[in-house]
């Protein structure tokens, strides 16, 4: 397994150099794409603002048939720019009443629309055919090196990325989840947009929300190519496989602290290729799952082979090649617990990985960052500042609290970034936030899942729930529970 261990670890690293070096590029179109959103919204206020500032009513004047023109022109560039990979466009642009704000809408949606089809979807597929041919001919060249012999190979069929990407992974194909994060971050966008409209807002005061957001989308771009790449590779891996022979392949997690109780678990366990299904019992099993698989062969000796690991500080160490994770584990961390996945560790591990079915894998979605100095009163051990939320949790409040979420969920970055009073939850790690949005004239409640140096590094401190309550509500909580911190 030694031999097939620093095999796949070369793949694994080959697959990966070619996705960052693809979404260096990718980042480039975000960044240019968030220009000109500015750009866009603040000649749409420079040019239809009042001197006493926009509001969301002025917005609803019509625009005249010249406008409506442009508009069409506009439009129309844009489609030619995306040519093949065209998605259908909710034409409101044609409208013979349509509004400054459906206007600016259909702008917004135009430049967002380039960004996902040209740069995104389409170079990334031109991408993922280059992970799974190298890696198909990897294992082609690592499994003659093997065997001492050249073995005949099939030649890979030019649509077979094409119909991968297809393949209702992850609960859907690469295409949808793709569209889904842009029609969120539309939603987002326009949401944000339209708040600080009522309120009369300069545009400037935009730039720094659309950029917050366009890089929380830059991350969800980031872990779905990942994903899917990972998924590609496992693919092109098992194609190979079939190719050569191999019946039997053996699950290889990496053996260090960052590796998940799923994967964890999974370790050393051996499967028939004929029976292996991705997210089940072949990776990836999450997002940023490192796992590999290798051919396994019963009469290979093992006696005297060893496998790379590292020790509960991250040296790097070798182990026996028969070795799992779980001995690794009880051996080198002794009773730490090194996946102390607690609430949102593993609400996330559950909901994302569906008991290793990876029927649904919810997106994560960036709220803002807190100022740990605040949240040490619950912890001193806090490993990172970043907060998020998982579709998973925002289905929660919404079936728990109705249109708290639709309603509020803009004010999630101030209540977490700053908090009226901090409580004493009842498990650990744990912020029961409490917090006053006079503009609002309402009071919420909030729960943060904090993650510390014990946790998967992969996950964030994260929101549990959220609702809005009552004053009496307020008094009660403030009355007999224990306060950590008071807003000065």
């Amino acid at each position: 397994m030694a031999y097939w261990q620093k095999r796949q670890e070369a793949a694994y690293k080959a697959g990966e150099f070619t996705v960052n070096q693809y979404f260096t590029k990718l980042e480039k179109a975000f960044n240019q794409a968030k220009r000109e959103l500015q750009k866009t919204v603040e000649s749409f206020y420079w040019q239809y603002a009042e001197e006493n500032g926009l509001t969301y009513a002025e917005t609803q004047k019509r625009l005249s048939k010249a406008e409506i023109g442009e508009m069409r022109e506009y439009i129309d560039l844009v489609m030619q720019n995306i040519g093949k990979y065209n998605q259908k466009v909710n034409n409101m642009s044609i409208k013979a009443r349509m509004t400054r704000y459906q206007a600016l809408e259909a702008q917004v949606d135009a430049i967002l629309r380039e960004l996902y089809a040209v740069d995104y979807e389409a170079d990334a597929g031109k991408m993922m055919s280059e992970v799974y041919a190298d890696t198909y001919h990897r294992i082609w060249y690592d499994s003659d090196r093997y065997h001492g012999f050249h073995a005949e190979f099939a030649q890979i069929e030019p649509r077979t990325v094409e119909e991968l990407l297809k393949y209702p992974f992850n609960g859907a194909d690469f295409s949808t989840r793709l569209w889904k994060q842009k029609d969120h971050l539309q939603s987002q966008l326009m949401e944000s947009l339209t708040t600080m409209m009522i309120q009369g807002t300069a545009p400037q005061n935009l730039a720094k929300d659309f950029a917050k957001k366009m890089q929380a989308k830059k991350f969800d771009a980031y872990r779905l190519l990942h994903t899917e790449s990972s998924f590609v590779m496992s693919e092109s891996t098992h194609a190979g496989y079939k190719e050569d022979g191999v019946e039997k392949y053996q699950i290889l997690a990496t053996l260090d602290s960052k590796t998940c109780g799923i994967c964890g678990r999974l370790d050393g366990k051996i499967y028939p290729v004929s029976e292996a299904v991705a997210g089940k019992n072949k990776p990836p099993f999450h997002p940023f799952c490192r796992c590999t698989d290798v051919p396994y062969y019963p009469d290979t000796p093992t006696e005297g082979m060893k496998r790379v690991a590292r020790d509960k500080d991250g040296n790097g160490i070798e182990v026996p090649t028969d070795m799992t994770y779980e001995e690794w584990k009880k051996k080198y961390l002794g009773d730490a617990e090194q996946s102390d996945i607690m609430d949102i560790a593993k609400t996330v591990e559950s909901a994302t990985m569906g008991a290793v079915t990876m029927e649904e894998v919810p997106d994560v979605h960036s709220i803002g960052k807190i100022d740990k100095e605040i949240y040490r009163c619950v912890t001193p051990d806090i490993a990172t500042d970043e907060v998020i939320i998982t579709d998973t949790q925002i289905k929660h409040i919404q079936e728990r609290h109705p249109n708290d979420y639709e309603r509020f969920s803009t004010y999630f970055n101030r209540i977490v970034s700053e908090p009226d009073y901090i409580i004493r939850a009842n498990r650990p790690n744990t912020a029961l936030i409490l917090k006053e949005i006079r503009e609002a004239d309402e009071v919420f409640k909030t729960v943060l899942r904090l993650i510390t140096s014990k946790d998967n590094p992969e996950y964030k401190n994260s929101i549990i729930t959220f609702m809005k309550i009552d004053e009496k509500e307020w008094n009660r909580l403030l009355r007999n529970k224990e306060i950590l911190y008071k807003k000065e």
